[in-house]
This record gives structure tokens, sequence and C-alpha cells, in this order.
């Protein structure tokens, strides 16, 4: 039979009551036939009949909360939290604590099962609080990396797009068109148009992340972890210290997935053709061509020109593409 101090969890289903207990439905309950309370019960729907003996009938409210006791007779049957303290333990300070007892004790015996239970995954947590840590180290070196190839102006170009969202990388081009017909000033006519070169992949929060401060918040996950106690019987203190340890390592699945989420980012942004986008990124020439030497360091891979070769082919290119006068960077 069910105890309150083997109790596990809520009673939410009357067919838990019925494997739970032999409950005679036909017996009625009343003060003189009274013994004691068994279990509580907190069901999901209203589908328990109370069986208590109320104005020489039986009260029949179905309800949710309630209780299952016993009769002097042996006999076990359900009465609602209604009757049980507004009826039955009525100016009965006795039966009311003993109500109100067996609440509290199976409340402590279902945290406790519940936190036992937890503590089977605390070697577990501990795996996973050091792995995180491991790409925290991962993540940052591959930041550090890439931070380190290109020149700070471009680092903080993209970083300020990562903020902004702003992902696409445009160029513009000049056309110059003369008319025959006017003279002077009006001959001439100058109009410069947009070139999307694309769109920058995998910015995201690894260009910004000792702000995040994960480190220190994992070694304070490791740290919690490690003060879980491993003793069976823990006491109320304990209880509530360890069920507050467990809440708060729920952000390890955040972390967790962010790191996965920026490691993903990390190798859409190394890929080739992403970092040569990087290249038309600013204007100056001397940082687009130390882009270039970033990209042929991340890729290891030589372009086979210097990078101020390549910087010129590159706006030749465009140039020739559009027939242009000349071409900037778009504001």
């Amino acid at each position: 039979m069910s105890s309150p101090l083997t109790a596990t969890h809520e009673i939410r289903y009357l067919d838990e009551i019925k494997n739970l207990f032999v409950i005679d439905f036909d017996c009625l309950l009343s003060k003189e036939t009274y013994s004691h309370p068994l279990r509580s019960y907190h069901l999901i729907k209203s589908e328990a009949q109370c069986q208590f003996l109320k104005k020489g009938s039986r009260c029949g409210q179905e309800h949710s909360h309630g209780y299952a006791v016993e009769c002097k007779g042996g006999q076990q049957v359900l009465i609602g939290n209604c009757c049980a303290f507004n009826h039955l333990g009525l100016d009965d300070d006795q039966v009311r604590n003993a109500l109100r007892e067996l609440t509290s004790a199976e409340r402590i015996s279902i945290r406790t099962h519940k936190i036992s239970e937890r503590l089977k995954e605390r070697t577990e947590l501990l795996s996973r609080v050091k792995n995180a840590l491991k790409q925290l180290r991962q993540l940052q070196a591959e930041a550090f990396r890439i931070r380190e190839a290109f020149p700070e102006a471009v680092i903080d170009n993209l970083v300020e797009r990562w903020r902004r969202n702003s992902l696409q990388v445009t160029w513009e081009y000049q056309i110059t068109k003369k008319d025959e017909k006017a003279k002077g000033k009006d001959a001439i006519e100058r109009r410069w148009y947009p070139h999307i070169c694309g769109f920058i992949k995998g910015l995201g929060l690894w260009l910004d992340l000792d702000a995040q401060n994960y480190q220190e918040k994992l070694y304070t996950f490791l740290h919690r972890v490690e003060a879980i106690p491993t003793k069976k019987r823990l006491s109320k203190a304990e209880l509530d210290e360890t069920e507050a340890i467990f809440r708060e390592l729920g952000a390890i699945s955040v972390i967790e997935r962010e790191f996965g989420t920026q490691q993903k980012l990390i190798l859409d942004f190394l890929e080739p053709a992403n970092l040569l986008l990087t290249v038309q990124l600013v204007k100056t020439q001397t940082l687009r061509a130390g882009n270039v030497e970033a990209v042929q360091q991340l890729t290891s891979t030589l372009l086979g020109v210097r990078p101020d070769r390549f910087v010129a082919e590159v706006d030749q290119d465009l140039i020739r593409r559009y027939g242009a006068t000349g071409i900037r960077i778009a504001s």
C-alpha cells in the first residue's frame, strides 16, 4: 500500500487510486467510522466522488482534490478536500492536523524522490559542464585566430554589422554618358548604381564572446554541481538548496545549444567564398590588402598574386563588368 513516506509523485488519475488502494465505492464515511488518512490526491479531472455521509445522505460531489482514507472497519474510501476539513475535521484538530501532516509528509517524500532521481545525473552533469568549458575554449581559440588574422578596423566592421544585422555588402559603380546635342556641363551625365557583392555569412556572438561571461557562468555551474550532496537522506534545507541548484543547471542546455550554433556560424564564416567577400567591406586599399592576407592565412591558400594586386583586380573586374568610369563603396 502507498504511504506518505513512499510517495514518489502526486496522484493525478482516479485509476492510480484504484491501483494503490482497494476502494469500497459503496461504503459511506462518517466521523464515527473514520480511522486515519492514507494518501492525498490532486487529479487532473474532477472524476472522484466524495463518499462522506452528510446530512443523512452520501455527498457524491465530484472533485479533483481529496484524500483516500481508511475506516475503522478496514474499508478504504474517498473524501473530497472540502468535506475533509469542513465536515470530517470540523471542531476536530486531531483530524485536521493528521490531514495536514499527511500532505506535508507526502510533499517531502515526493521532493526527496525527485532529488534522488536527479542525483543520478550528477556525474553526467559534471561531464556536460566540463565538455561545455572545452567547447568554449575551442570557440575562443577560433575567434582569436580570426581576430588576429584581420585588421582591427575590419573586425570592428564585422561586429557592427552583426549587431545591426547588416549583412549585405554593396558597392556602387558610375556610368558616364555624353549627350551629343547638349553643351557644357549638361553634355556629361554621371550616375551611380548599386552593385550587391553578396551577403556576409556566419556573424554571431562569437565575435564578442568575452562579453557573454560564459566562462564565469560555467565555472559557477561546475562548483554548484560539485556542491550537490550525494547522501540519500537530505534535510529540508539541503532539499531546498539541491532543488535550486538543479533549476539553475537548466541553463546548461541553453549554453550547449548556443555553442553548437556559434561553431556552425564560424564554419560558415570561414568558407573561402565568404572570406573573399570581406575584401569589399572597407574602402581603404591597405585594409583591403590586409583582408586578402587574412583570407590566405585562414584558408592556408595562396591566391597567386600580391594582396594589393588582388584588390586591384577585384576593382577592375567590377569596372569591366559594367563599363564603369568609377567605383566606390556604398555609404
